[in-house]
């Protein structure tokens, strides 16, 4: 049990929730909830517009292109812990997954460029202990979904050759297979 509590997963979502958390407590309650609204708008953007743009993303021939050799270098399948739909492959589930993540995070840098200004406007001083608690909590939560999405990627990526390494890590982190437990309920 002791080995499953030091693994490089776990202290890499460790990292991943505590560094969101400092920036939480750091900028406080009203701006990380500003920041936590923008990753969701960012996010939500791209879900909604990946149908304008499914026959460049998704249908194109590149994307085909790099969803065939993720299927090539995909192995027969994962020891441990690879993620998988059922309904979808494992080359297509991560290429979607790949290009939500990099679609939010554009979309979100261009909020953030215009969210600045308003946040400079914004800007308290001196924050209250509330609202510092307040910012660490919403900071948590977003380094928790941020960590979630980073599994779920690293997950599929265990699939394919040369990762195999990144599998066994996968499943035996204690962490991993806390949240997988207690989703099943």
């Amino acid at each position: 049990m002791m080995d499953k509590m030091f693994n490089l997963i776990d202290l890499l979502i460790v990292a991943i929730v505590a560094w969101a958390s400092i920036i939480g407590w750091r900028r406080g309650g009203t701006r990380s909830l500003i920041d936590s609204a923008s990753v969701g708008s960012a996010i939500a953007v791209v879900i909604l517009s990946i149908t304008l743009v499914r026959d460049r993303l998704i249908d194109g021939s590149w994307a085909l292109e790099i969803r065939n050799w993720i299927r090539e270098n995909l192995r027969s399948a994962p020891t441990t812990a690879g993620f998988a739909s059922e309904n979808m492959g494992v080359a297509d589930n991560l290429y979607h997954l790949l290009i939500a993540g990099a679609g939010a995070i554009t979309v979100w840098i261009g909020m953030q460029m215009i969210l600045q200004v308003f946040q400079t406007v914004w800007r308290v001083p001196n924050e209250t202990l509330f609202s510092r608690i307040a910012g660490t909590l919403i900071g948590a939560g977003m380094g928790s979904v941020f960590a979630w999405y980073m599994v779920q990627c690293l997950g599929l990526l265990s699939w394919v050759k040369g990762f195999e390494a990144l599998d066994s890590y996968l499943g035996s982190s204690f962490l991993v297979w806390l949240v997988l437990n207690l989703t099943i309920w």
